[in-house]
């Protein structure tokens, strides 16, 4: 699995043709916590948590279906920008595929738990 993948709103892989559509401004980066290059200065393996990372840069709020369960099978929101105090996310956690609607323009970044 790679350290970092794109993907569309309804949860594929980004492909060109994604790239060059109008709407690639609503798209999803997963952060593979487990495909870090990099080693620690003893040379052991640097493992970290897992992000995905929705980005809805549309005027209306749109939901994203979230990849499928070998990306992650459960998801908790980490940052909202929609809320307006850090530290006050609501607790909220998602499976698999499940579609997960998100506020315009906004950005919200999940945990793989």
């Amino acid at each position: 699995m790679p350290d970092i993948a794109w993907f569309t709103q309804e949860g594929n892989e980004m492909t060109e043709e994604n790239w060059e559509s109008g709407f690639a401004k609503s798209i999803a980066v997963f952060l593979n916590g487990d495909g870090i290059a990099a080693r620690d200065e003893r040379g052991q393996r640097v493992v970290d948590d897992s992000f995905l990372t929705l980005f809805n840069g549309h005027f209306e709020p749109l939901e994203f279906r979230l990849p499928p369960s070998e990306w992650g099978a459960r998801w908790r929101v980490v940052v909202d920008t929609i809320d307006l105090e850090i530290g006050t996310v609501r607790d909220q956690a998602f499976g698999h595929e499940e579609w997960v609607p998100r506020e315009a323009r906004s950005v919200s970044v999940l945990q793989r738990v």
